[in-house]
């Protein structure tokens, strides 16, 4: 069943992204999800370690064969029937080597799988990032084409001057090269808005030529807003909840469970056979139906098990080690992220109070305009453009670095 899934996303891989109006980033995530390559190629490292499991429940098995043949045989001085036709069953009831081996195989599935899980959400935080960074070169395209529109204008306006004497050959120049200027930022900003959307386009393995167009800007002031917990809280969080310090956990459980039944392994295997038929030879003396159970055990210690033993011991003290410098290092890394967070909520309360004050200003440049007073509104128009820009990228920076704390924690992380 689940091979047949894996095939199923592969087949679907090339299929288009119906989308009805702007991208959102919703919809961006799950086209990375149905489209994405390297997540195929995760998949099918679990589907093959789990037909490696397959392979080994396979074991006990009914298996089944026929055996059939036609011959004579010397006897004295006559020639007999040799021939005889047989169906040969047999099954394994058990083998102590095949039951550590699959458990070890189903301890493998499971690390496939939170390889899967966590490279999806590593991908998660690439196409959101992407996504934001799409519409950050929308906003900034918007400032810089104000910028070049205000520059132009004051040019056009010492041209006049120049015309009629009232402004000097340097200022001229001057002017006109501040045009230019921003009209070489506006060319690269242009550049950015087509890159930002190819790399998007990229991670949803969609082909250049349909990068998206639009995008649909998520707004995220009350996430922003609410209140953040203390980091005690989210500290006890991810040492409790954090998914590669309880799969590391679950990898050790799983060693020492492996030791114990290595240790106590005898290399036990009971079959049990059958076999249903005749023979031509002696026939009247053997019946149709013959069946037993049989018993495999080495004699004495095995050179082999003691190697695995040495080897799971020292298995066991890695993964013992691996997870107290994991510990060690998820306290650094939750009180990194918070840490941050707090900084990007005071940047945004001090972002709030710029915006209302650019808002005022160009409410007054408006009015000043009105009243044909000499205003310079334009200016005032790219500073509140700019200042809702900087507003974006905090609210941005704070959900990526949200969402990473989230998934440290083991949380879930959708917005």
């Amino acid at each position: 069943m689940f091979r047949a899934i894996v095939l199923f996303c592969i087949a679907i891989s090339s299929a288009s992204y119906a989308l009805d109006g702007p991208l959102t980033l919703k919809q961006a995530i799950d086209i990375a999800k149905n489209n994405n390559l390297s997540l195929k190629k995760e998949l099918i490292k679990i589907d093959d370690r789990k037909i490696d499991l397959d392979s080994l429940n396979g074991k006990y098995d009914l298996s089944a064969k026929i055996d059939l043949k036609l011959a004579k045989r010397d006897e004295f001085n006559d020639r007999v029937n040799d021939s005889n036709a047989f169906l040969h069953l047999t099954k394994v009831l058990y083998d102590e080597n095949n039951e550590i081996a699959i458990d070890s195989e189903q301890s493998s599935v499971q690390d496939q799988e939170f390889l899967f899980k966590l490279f999806q959400q590593q991908h998660d935080i690439k196409v959101m990032d992407a996504f934001y960074n799409v519409i950050l070169a929308d906003l900034k395209h918007e400032t810089i084409l104000q910028l070049l529109a205000h520059a132009a204008v004051r040019g056009n306006r010492t041209q006049e001057a120049f015309d009629i004497n009232e402004a000097s050959e340097e200022e001229l120049l001057a002017k006109q090269a501040k045009t230019q200027i921003e009209a070489v930022k506006w060319v690269e900003s242009e550049s950015n808005q087509i890159i930002t959307r190819a790399k998007l386009a990229s991670l949803l393995n969609l082909p250049y030529e349909k990068r998206p167009d639009v995008l649909k800007r998520p707004r995220y002031k009350d996430i922003v807003e609410k209140d953040l917990e203390d980091f005690g809280i989210w500290n006890d969080k991810v040492k409790k909840n954090n998914p590669t310090l309880k799969n590391l956990e679950r990898q050790l459980s799983d060693l020492n469970s492996q030791y114990s039944s290595e240790n106590s392994n005898n290399e036990i295997t009971i079959t049990s056979t059958a076999r249903i038929g005749e023979q031509g030879y002696q026939r009247d003396k053997n019946g149709e139906l013959r069946f037993g159970i049989g018993l495999s055990m080495p004699l004495g210690d095995s050179s082999s098990q003691s190697s695995k033993l040495s080897k799971l011991r020292n298995e066991i003290n890695d993964k013992k080690l691996a997870i107290e410098i994991h510990k060690q290092n998820l306290t650094n890394e939750a009180l990194e992220l918070w840490s941050k967070l707090k900084t990007l909520k005071r940047q945004n309360n001090t972002l709030k109070i710029l915006i209302n004050s650019k808002d005022l200003s160009l409410e007054l440049a408006r009015a000043e305009y009105e009243m044909l007073m000499k205003t310079d509104i334009g200016m005032a128009m790219i500073e509140v453009t700019d200042a809702e820009w900087q507003m974006a990228k905090n609210e941005f920076d704070f959900v990526l670095t949200l969402t990473k704390l989230k998934q440290l924690a083991g949380e879930n992380y959708e917005l």
